[in-house]
């Protein structure tokens, strides 16, 4: 079987901040979170989802299926007749005693229970970006395994610390580090990685893994991951399910990206080459230039606290308008 004869989707997450009826639950529910699971920040909408489906349209034409995953919010644009998009509510694949819920956390863990998901798919959070055209097997080989990169990293500390701790303390109860990489060596110092294999070299000597650098773009996954890992762990994973808000005690989407790569489960790639994550700043410059340029296949805009966000969001509109100024199938 060839890499074109695989189907491949993608599922992307949103969330509409400015529903009445949904900041009345999450009031009536935070009692007890965290001021940064809380944060306006965290929902926001940039009001660019419309060109991530351009993008789509314009740079994945062979994608099979588009899984837009919400809580039922649906943009007044978004065109649901259109046969490759997929609405799904929290409602329809998480079970209902975990509902409702704040955190991306669940929302990410339980992506195997979607009906009719094909087997490979790609995750992209609501903002990240294709930016130039792609092939199927820039995420997947043609033997159909996910594209990534092996790289160790040591966790830094930030306010993701303890989830980051809580997905490698698992990995390093069942792998064994030494065992992993003797297995599959190559895929532990590959060429494509470039630098980054610095990285591997001075982790060598810890006997176990201490983290892995995460590129903050969009990840190709197999369903069947998400399966063996919840067999595996869980009571782990229903835990974080049930977590309303994010928490210290919670694990993530990476777990299954973790669980791929020391299981041998992916193909390498360069992929510090294939995007960047930039943070918004008082300064968007960089943003700009990324959107402009070609250098990038995909790119990440984390939302950041910035002063001046509403004047940020119009210029943001104003260089992706440029970029695909013609509307997509996904849009009335």
């Amino acid at each position: 079987m060839s890499l074109r004869d695989f189907d491949v989707d993608f599922i992307i997450t949103w969330v509409d901040g400015n529903d009445k009826k949904w900041q009345k639950e999450l009031t009536k529910n935070k009692y007890g979170a965290d001021d940064y699971s809380t944060l306006d920040l965290r929902y926001r909408d940039m009001g660019i989802l419309k060109y991530w489906f351009r993008f789509v349209e314009m740079y994945a034409p062979w994608v099979r299926k588009v899984f837009f995953v919400t809580e039922g919010h649906v943009p007044e644009w978004l065109n649901l007749d259109n046969p490759k998009l997929v609405h799904v509510k929290h409602k329809d694949y998480i079970p209902g005693e975990y509902l409702p819920v704040f955190s991306s956390h669940p929302i990410e863990i339980n992506f195997h229970r979607i009906e009719g998901l094909s087997e490979r798919f790609v995750y992209f959070n609501d903002d990240m970006f294709l930016l130039k055209s792609v092939d199927k097997d820039l995420f997947f080989d043609k033997k159909g395994l996910p594209r990534d990169a092996a790289v160790m990293n040591a966790i830094s500390g930030d306010k993701l610390t303890h989830i980051a701790m809580n997905n490698i303390e698992l990995i390093n109860s069942v792998f064994s580090k030494h065992s992993v990489i003797k297995r599959n060596l190559f895929k532990w110092f590959n060429c494509k990685y470039g630098k980054e294999n610095i990285r591997n070299i001075l982790l060598m000597p810890w006997p176990q893994f201490t983290g892995f650098l995460d590129f903050h773009l969009p990840n190709a996954y197999l369903k069947q991951t998400y399966i063996d890992v919840w067999d595996k762990f869980n009571e782990k994973m229903e835990k974080t399910s049930a977590s309303k808000f994010r928490c210290s005690d919670d694990i993530n989407q990476y777990i299954f990206r973790y669980w791929q790569l020391v299981s041998g489960k992916f193909s390498p790639v360069a992929k510090q080459r294939l995007g960047v994550y930039a943070e918004l700043s008082n300064k968007n410059n960089d943003i700009i230039d990324i959107i402009k340029n070609d250098r990038f296949f995909m790119a990440c805009f984390n939302d950041a606290d910035v002063e001046n966000f509403e004047e940020f969001k119009v210029i943001l509109s104003s260089v992706l308008e440029k970029k695909a100024p013609n509307k997509s199938s996904f849009e009335k």
